[in-house]
Protein backbone atom coordinates (compact mmCIF):
# COMPACT_ATOMS: atom_id res chain seq x y z
CA UNK A 1 0.00 0.00 0.00
CA UNK A 2 1.69 3.53 -0.87
CA UNK A 3 0.62 6.38 0.72
CA UNK A 4 1.43 9.66 -0.61
CA UNK A 5 1.22 12.95 1.14
CA UNK A 6 0.41 16.41 -0.49
CA UNK A 7 2.77 19.09 0.35
CA UNK A 8 1.25 21.45 -2.11
CA UNK A 9 0.42 24.64 0.28
CA UNK A 10 -0.51 26.34 -2.94
CA UNK A 11 -4.00 24.38 -3.93
CA UNK A 12 -6.07 26.80 -1.95
CA UNK A 13 -9.76 25.78 -2.41
CA UNK A 14 -12.30 28.67 -1.14
CA UNK A 15 -15.78 27.51 -1.64
CA UNK A 16 -18.53 30.01 -1.45
CA UNK A 17 -15.51 33.50 -1.67
CA UNK A 18 -15.83 35.42 -4.12
CA UNK A 19 -12.76 37.71 -3.97
CA UNK A 20 -9.78 35.80 -4.62
CA UNK A 21 -6.17 37.47 -4.78
CA UNK A 22 -3.30 35.68 -6.85
CA UNK A 23 -0.35 35.22 -5.36
CA UNK A 24 1.37 37.29 -7.91
CA UNK A 25 -0.32 40.34 -6.84
CA UNK A 26 0.88 39.77 -2.81
CA UNK A 27 4.03 41.39 -3.63
CA UNK A 28 2.51 44.40 -5.23
CA UNK A 29 0.13 44.97 -2.58
CA UNK A 30 3.26 44.90 -0.07
CA UNK A 31 4.99 47.60 -2.24
CA UNK A 32 2.04 49.99 -2.42
CA UNK A 33 0.96 49.28 1.13
CA UNK A 34 4.35 49.75 2.39
CA UNK A 35 5.23 53.20 0.83
CA UNK A 36 1.90 54.60 2.80
CA UNK A 37 1.23 56.24 5.97
CA UNK A 38 0.19 54.52 9.13
CA UNK A 39 -2.96 55.92 8.24
CA UNK A 40 -3.66 54.89 4.30
CA UNK A 41 -2.46 51.90 5.27
CA UNK A 42 -5.11 51.10 8.05
CA UNK A 43 -7.43 52.55 5.14
CA UNK A 44 -6.28 50.82 2.87
CA UNK A 45 -6.56 46.66 4.68
CA UNK A 46 -10.26 47.97 6.05
CA UNK A 47 -11.31 49.07 2.83
CA UNK A 48 -10.35 45.90 0.96
CA UNK A 49 -11.75 43.46 3.96
CA UNK A 50 -15.22 45.37 3.76
CA UNK A 51 -15.52 44.35 -0.10
CA UNK A 52 -14.49 41.16 0.92
CA UNK A 53 -17.06 40.85 3.37
CA UNK A 54 -20.00 42.13 1.04
CA UNK A 55 -18.89 39.63 -1.31
CA UNK A 56 -18.38 36.47 0.18
CA UNK A 57 -20.37 33.94 -0.94
CA UNK A 58 -21.52 35.85 -4.02
CA UNK A 59 -20.91 34.77 -7.42
CA UNK A 60 -19.65 35.78 -9.46
CA UNK A 61 -15.92 36.05 -8.46
CA UNK A 62 -13.27 39.07 -8.27
CA UNK A 63 -9.84 37.43 -8.69
CA UNK A 64 -7.00 40.30 -7.91
CA UNK A 65 -3.91 39.62 -9.85
CA UNK A 66 -1.29 41.60 -11.20
CA UNK A 67 -1.35 43.65 -14.28
CA UNK A 68 1.10 42.29 -17.05
CA UNK A 69 3.56 45.30 -18.12
CA UNK A 70 3.35 47.51 -14.67
CA UNK A 71 3.40 47.36 -10.89
CA UNK A 72 -0.47 47.41 -10.43
CA UNK A 73 -3.28 45.44 -9.40
CA UNK A 74 -6.26 44.16 -11.80
CA UNK A 75 -9.57 42.78 -10.92
CA UNK A 76 -11.36 40.21 -13.19
CA UNK A 77 -14.90 39.51 -13.00
CA UNK A 78 -15.46 36.18 -14.05
CA UNK A 79 -19.00 35.37 -14.48
CA UNK A 80 -19.95 31.72 -12.95
CA UNK A 81 -22.94 30.67 -15.54
CA UNK A 82 -21.13 28.94 -18.46
CA UNK A 83 -24.15 28.57 -20.84
CA UNK A 84 -24.75 32.20 -20.70
CA UNK A 85 -21.43 33.40 -19.76
CA UNK A 86 -20.10 37.22 -20.77
CA UNK A 87 -16.68 38.09 -21.46
CA UNK A 88 -14.79 38.49 -18.04
CA UNK A 89 -14.44 42.30 -17.32
CA UNK A 90 -11.06 43.59 -16.59
CA UNK A 91 -10.43 46.44 -14.41
CA UNK A 92 -6.77 47.84 -12.99
CA UNK A 93 -5.55 50.81 -10.91
CA UNK A 94 -4.97 53.79 -12.85
CA UNK A 95 -1.85 55.31 -14.14
CA UNK A 96 -1.91 58.20 -11.99
CA UNK A 97 -2.40 57.81 -8.19
CA UNK A 98 -2.43 53.61 -8.11
CA UNK A 99 -0.55 53.42 -4.91
CA UNK A 100 -3.18 51.96 -2.22
CA UNK A 101 -6.41 52.94 -4.64
CA UNK A 102 -8.98 50.21 -4.37
CA UNK A 103 -11.75 52.05 -7.08
CA UNK A 104 -10.69 49.17 -9.68
CA UNK A 105 -12.18 46.74 -6.98
CA UNK A 106 -14.93 48.61 -6.28
CA UNK A 107 -15.82 48.84 -10.26
CA UNK A 108 -15.51 45.38 -10.39
CA UNK A 109 -17.64 44.76 -6.75
CA UNK A 110 -20.50 46.80 -9.33
CA UNK A 111 -20.09 44.40 -12.21
CA UNK A 112 -19.85 41.32 -10.09
CA UNK A 113 -23.31 42.37 -8.28
CA UNK A 114 -24.65 43.50 -11.92
CA UNK A 115 -24.00 40.03 -13.43
CA UNK A 116 -24.70 38.13 -10.30
CA UNK A 117 -28.28 39.96 -10.19
CA UNK A 118 -28.91 39.35 -13.26
CA UNK A 119 -28.29 35.54 -13.24
CA UNK A 120 -30.44 35.28 -10.61
CA UNK A 121 -33.25 36.75 -12.17
CA UNK A 122 -33.05 34.99 -15.53
CA UNK A 123 -32.87 31.59 -13.59
CA UNK A 124 -36.88 32.47 -12.82
CA UNK A 125 -37.95 32.10 -16.44
CA UNK A 126 -37.87 29.56 -18.39
CA UNK A 127 -36.35 28.55 -21.34
CA UNK A 128 -38.08 27.10 -24.76
CA UNK A 129 -37.86 23.13 -25.51
CA UNK A 130 -37.54 21.95 -29.11
CA UNK A 131 -41.15 20.96 -28.80
CA UNK A 132 -42.28 24.90 -28.02
CA UNK A 133 -40.38 26.08 -31.03
CA UNK A 134 -41.76 23.93 -33.57
CA UNK A 135 -45.19 23.19 -32.96
CA UNK A 136 -45.91 20.85 -35.77
CA UNK A 137 -43.76 22.70 -38.59
CA UNK A 138 -40.34 21.67 -39.61
CA UNK A 139 -38.02 24.68 -40.97
CA UNK A 140 -34.38 24.48 -42.06
CA UNK A 141 -33.61 27.59 -40.61
CA UNK A 142 -34.56 28.95 -36.75
CA UNK A 143 -36.20 32.25 -36.80
CA UNK A 144 -34.27 33.22 -33.24
CA UNK A 145 -30.64 32.36 -33.19
CA UNK A 146 -29.28 29.55 -31.24
CA UNK A 147 -33.19 28.08 -31.28
CA UNK A 148 -33.50 24.78 -32.97
CA UNK A 149 -30.09 23.67 -33.26
CA UNK A 150 -29.62 19.73 -33.61
CA UNK A 151 -32.61 19.37 -35.68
Amino acid sequence: MNIGINNNYNNHVNFGMSVLIKENAHSVIKDQTSKMSKKGYEKFWNKLDEIVSRQEGKEPNIIIGKAKHRNALVAEVADNNPQTAIKNYVTAQGLIHRNGSLKFLQRAEKKADRIGDANIRLERYSTPENEHIYSGVVTEEPIISGLGEGL
